[in-house]
């Protein structure tokens, strides 16, 4: 992979004072790295500028029927357990750092979070964080997406006082190419979060789970279809 590759680590594990927390700091390595607090509400105790500009409502997404996702720009729809509110982000790029060369720069695009209303079971949340990335960095040769994937799923666990439970392993979701990351307590055998990496419609995507019972949705967000579009 090349040098000029920015390496960006995304605290997506941790617990948050707030929603969001947005920072970035430079540091002058083997490879240029970026660490920004992206941070999302992961939580042990789950709640009860882009090449095409698309329109906000097309990157955020919207819920249908109460319980199915569906993010035209990903052409993602997937068919969660329980009854579901959207908490959308900031839902466009920000302009990178003057240092940062690579794919991972600035704020993502896509940047949403999907909750449980109060008092449904099961009660979960969901991060879903998109970048819509240049031609150059399409090329799987150069870059391929196992590497991307280290970067925004173990790469970020740092500080997050999690760690992964095993190494990241291949999924397929909807054909497409992706990977899973599990992640827990140290000395614990409990999955306390896991995260997805993928990508559709020329964005690379990540997308982080907690729920108490991770199991339904799993199952759900591995059944998710990538399409060209959605209705």
């Amino acid at each position: 992979m090349p040098n000029h590759l920015v390496y960006r680590k995304i605290s997506i594990w941790c617990i948050p004072a707030s929603p969001r927390n947005f920072g970035a700091t430079i540091r002058s390595q083997k490879y240029v790295r970026i660490v920004i607090g992206l941070v999302v509400s992961a939580l042990l105790v789950p709640p009860g500028y882009a090449q095409d500009n698309p329109p906000l409502e097309s990157l955020r997404g919207n819920i249908v029927h109460g319980n199915i996702y569906r993010n035209r720009a990903l052409g993602m729809t997937i068919a969660l357990p329980g009854t579901l509110e959207l908490q959308p982000g900031e839902g466009h790029k920000s302009a990178p750092h003057s240092d940062c060369r690579g794919p991972l720069c600035g704020n993502p695009e896509i940047d949403v979070t999907i909750a449980t209303t109060p008092g449904s079971i099961p009660a979960y949340r969901i991060f879903l964080a998109g970048y819509k990335l240049k031609t150059s960095y399409l090329d799987r040769k150069r870059y391929p997406l196992g590497k991307l994937a280290e970067v925004m799923m173990t790469g970020s666990l740092g500080g997050s006082g999690l760690v992964p439970m095993g190494a990241q392993t291949a999924v397929h979701l909807d054909g497409k190419e992706g990977y899973r990351l599990f992640a827990g307590r140290p000395g614990e055998n409990v999955v306390r979060a896991f995260g997805y990496v993928s990508e559709s419609n020329g964005y690379i995507f990540l997308l982080v789970g907690s729920a108490l019972e991770p199991t339904a949705l799993e199952s759900a967000i591995e059944a998710m279809a990538l399409r060209g579009s959605v209705p």
